[in-house]
Parts: C-alpha cells; sequence; structure tokens
C-alpha cells in the first residue's frame, strides 16, 4: 500500500501563521494607531484603544 504524501502546510500550520499574522497586523495597527493619536492631544482613553491592540499583538505573537 503507498504511503499518502504529507501535505507541507496542515492545518495546524495554517491556523498558526494566521494567528502570527493577525497578532503582526494588531501590533501594526496599534502603534500606527498610538503615533497618529501622539501628534494630537494626548488623553488617557485615547491610548487605550493603541495600547489594546498592542497588547493583543504581543498576546497572539507569543
Amino acid at each position: 500500500m503507498p504511503e499518502l504524501k504529507q501535505n507541507r502546510f496542515t492545518r495546524g500550520r495554517v491556523a498558526a501563521l494566521m494567528t502570527e499574522a493577525t497578532g503582526w497586523a494588531l501590533l501594526l495597527l496599534g502603534v500606527a494607531l498610538a503615533v497618529r493619536h501622539l501628534l494630537g492631544t494626548v488623553t488617557l482613553p485615547g491610548l487605550l484603544a493603541p495600547a489594546a491592540a498592542i497588547a493583543g499583538g504581543l498576546f497572539a505573537i507569543l
């Protein structure tokens, strides 16, 4: 009986790749939002969204 050829991109690898890509996207979005916000007025509530995006991105990557 011939052995089945292993698919290089298994479902787990694709999921891990998508998670890492999403993490980097969130991280870059958070940095962009923070820079945009820092060019204007600095308020604590205004920095929460960028901080949450950066934290979510780091959580997904690590």
